[in-house]
């Protein structure tokens, strides 16, 4: 299924949603929406996501959309990888989450003051990144007499 995840068409499209629709293991699926994902698949998404009750699918399906929106941005990207981060576990997969929301700059108020005190180094230097990004426009903007910034 991975080999195909490369590859942009219809009918690979068209085969990931009948799967992801029909099958019970509908997960092994969702990387064929890597290169074939439209607008509006967040929704599916973000299904899949709240009918997953274990760990072990919610980790497999956040290193499917993690690539996903990687590379796909739309309005449901936001909502969908918060959902995603809020039953997430994996330290290695909340920091893919939050660059991502970072990159499309959709980081959450909430998760940019929760970060701070995570339990991995690297997603409190995301923490602090940011941070001083938004300290040093403030300090811009206020040199120029504009509103200030508040994540």
């Amino acid at each position: 299924m991975n080999a195909l995840s490369f590859f942009k068409n219809k009918k690979i499209r068209d085969f990931a949603l009948k799967q992801i629709a029909e099958s019970k293991r509908s997960y092994i699926y969702t990387n064929l929406l890597i290169a074939n994902y439209k607008n509006g698949d967040g929704k599916l998404l973000r299904h899949l996501l709240h009918e997953a009750h274990s760990i072990e699918l919610v980790h497999s399906l956040a290193e499917s959309y993690i690539k996903i929106f990687q590379t796909n941005r739309d309005s449901d990207c936001k909502a969908t990888l918060v959902d995603v981060y809020d039953k997430l576990n994996c330290a290695i997969c909340r920091k893919d989450i939050i660059e991502i929301l970072i990159k499309y700059k959709f980081l959450p108020s909430k998760i940019y003051k929760e970060i701070q005190f995570d339990s991995s180094v690297e997603i409190q230097k995301l923490y602090l990144n940011q941070k001083l990004l938004i300290s040093n426009r403030n300090k811009l903007m206020e040199a120029n007499g504009s509103p200030l910034e508040i994540l």
